[in-house]
């Protein structure tokens, strides 16, 4: 006979004790885990040189990745740097005593680097770090992060 965790008569009991916590320190927050806005994000795409993805480092031209990826969001003059861009959503804060919630978005960013001959020599994902800290409606612009041949920061992310 299989063991229950919890006796059905302080399932209630709990259950409101647990309610109650939440309500009483005014808000918690739900991570999302950078769950991807809108459709899969392009890293999904790529990988490294012996992965089954169609977008392999040292494998895939310049030319692949256009076909496969689409246009990049941002590029270099000489087109060695492509920069792909997406949006993610960290977590939700909920305030439930004043009925209001609030997303805490984030942004990524695929970079691949080329060699003189066009052919995928590495990537990386450079991701911004907006603070979760509830109540700070308006502050934050979701803006994804560049690479410093795009004009970007430093990416120490």
């Amino acid at each position: 006979m299989a063991r229950r965790l919890v006796h059905p008569r302080l399932l209630l009991p709990i259950t409101l004790i647990v309610i109650g916590t939440l309500l009483l320190g005014g808000c918690f927050f739900i991570p999302t885990f950078n769950s991807p806005v809108n459709g899969p994000p392009p890293i999904e795409k790529v990988g490294q040189a012996k992965s089954r993805k169609p977008v392999r480092v040292g494998a895939t031209s310049r030319e692949q990745v256009l076909t496969i990826l689409g246009p990049p969001a941002a590029q270099t003059s000489d087109g060695r740097v492509l920069a792909y861009t997406w949006e993610v959503l960290r977590g939700i804060w909920v305030w439930p005593l004043c009925f209001m919630i609030e997303q805490r978005p984030g942004a990524r960013t695929l970079v691949l680097r080329f060699d003189d001959g066009g052919v995928l020599q590495s990537y990386e994902v450079l991701a911004d770090a907006p603070p979760l800290a509830p109540m700070q409606f308006g502050q934050y612009v979701n803006a994804p992060p560049m690479p410093p041949e795009l004009g970007g920061a430093n990416p120490d992310r």
